[in-house]
């Protein structure tokens, strides 16, 4: 579920043989003031959309309450990180302190996750390359009630270029730099992926 400033996307996936397929999709578009510079601004009314779209997807009829939910590119904070080699438990805590140093938001206001890419070893040291993400905790709260207003269960909510990045990179790996261009009614986005990150 893509839900922008002036449109909501959905398309629905299953598994075929050869991987996912395109089962159904839609396109709404909603009026402008509903959600402004990535803010939610009135979540039963934008909630009313998204249902609207649901009920007319082209294709298959959706039969999941699940959704993954990709959140407003402009009110997101991406950053790939190197933390020493520590083990799973650790981890979550060392990339907490670490993240006051690159994320420009006191910590208690945003939501914050990460994702290790890989474990490196050069010259005999180990690290781990880490990328993180954060956005405002109420630009998440406000996508998180429009999708349960809508009657879906939120599983996974993601920057828009993680969530384009996911969809189109194949496997998560890239032996060369890719750029991926997404075009909107208001604005565009580039974003670069190389390696195993953007």
């Amino acid at each position: 579920l893509d839900i922008s400033d002036r449109s909501i996307k959905v398309v629905w996936l299953t598994r075929g043989q050869g991987g996912f397929e395109l089962a159904s999709w839609a396109y709404q578009d909603i009026p402008e003031g509903l959600i402004e510079g990535g803010e939610v601004k009135d979540a039963e009314k934008v909630a009313s959309y998204v249902r609207e779209a649901v009920l007319h997807v082209k294709g298959k009829r959706i039969k999941t309450p699940y959704v993954a939910v990709s959140l407003p590119e402009e009110k997101s904070f991406l950053s790939v990180i190197q933390m020493p080699y520590v083990g799973e438990k650790e981890l979550k805590s060392a990339i907490m302190l670490e993240a006051e140093n690159y994320i420009p938001f006191p910590l208690e206001e945003v939501a914050l996750d990460f994702q290790v890419i890989r474990q490196v070893i050069r010259d005999s040291q180990e690290h781990l390359d880490v990328l993180i993400a954060a956005l405002p905790r109420m630009t998440v709260e406000g996508f998180a009630e429009v999708v349960k207003k809508s009657g879906f269960i939120p599983v996974f909510l993601a920057p828009e270029s993680i969530a384009i990045a996911r969809s189109l990179v194949k496997e998560g790996v890239s032996t060369e730099p890719i750029f991926l261009l997404d075009f909107g009614s208001s604005r565009a986005t580039i974003i670069a992926f190389s390696g195993y990150s953007i």
